[in-house]
């Protein structure tokens, strides 16, 4: 979490998800995936590397020790969430994330404003004066990237791919044959042999992007 157009500057973080993944296969089989045979788990990562930090920030910030009650009649929290309009479907799954903390409002003002991702990428090639093209924001394991993406990560950034392919290599231990192979791509192939050119079919590109956000 990293806090910037407000009075106060915050960062916070539960550590580095790449790692804890290698090192914890409970971890590890939570991670939405791709299979042949087994259905895409439920994700609970979201909860507990972005929604639980958010809120410990909240808390810390003012002060709040273990499980004292927020003080929702004197103070409120306003949320803004960078979610494009073209996205916006995702807004209401937000809300439902956070409808046990009645005290967060969450904000979509790029959705208010109808800001599709292509506006944003405009404007930040107009105004933001960026070294590089800007991907979609998401974990360099995100099992729902498209040929594309992982085209963008293995060039831009050659370390995340590298971790992708470690992590995906993780999802098939070589002594566990009774659990259907699973993997990042969704071609249902090691990542690392993955033919990024190749056309994607209209199952493959429903089956990817932020409407299944994780």
């Amino acid at each position: 979490l990293h806090s910037f157009a407000a009075p106060y500057k915050y960062t916070a973080s539960r550590g580095n998800l790449g790692h804890d993944l290698l090192s914890d296969h409970r971890l590890l089989a939570g991670l939405p995936a791709h299979s042949s045979k087994a259905s895409t788990p439920a994700c609970q990562l979201t909860k507990d590397y972005k929604l639980k930090v958010l809120v410990g920030k909240i808390r810390e910030t003012l002060n709040l020790k273990g499980r004292q009650a927020f003080p929702r009649r004197q103070i409120s929290v306003v949320l803004y969430l960078a979610v494009t309009y073209d996205q916006r479907h995702r807004a209401e799954l937000i809300r439902q994330r956070l409808a046990e903390y009645p005290w967060i409002r969450p904000v979509f003002p790029l959705i208010a404003r109808e800001m599709t991702l292509w506006h944003c990428r405009r404007w930040l090639r107009d105004y933001g004066k960026l070294p590089l093209p800007v991907p979609r924001s998401g974990c360099v394991f995100c099992p729902f990237k498209s040929n594309q993406d992982w085209q963008w990560l293995r060039k831009h950034d050659p370390q995340g791919f590298a971790m992708a392919v470690e992590v995906d290599r993780n999802l098939r231990p070589s002594d566990n044959h009774a659990v259907a192979p699973r993997y990042l791509h969704h071609s249902g192939i090691p990542l690392f042999k993955a033919d990024f050119d190749a056309p994607e079919s209209r199952d493959a590109k429903e089956r990817l992007g932020f409407h299944r956000e994780c």
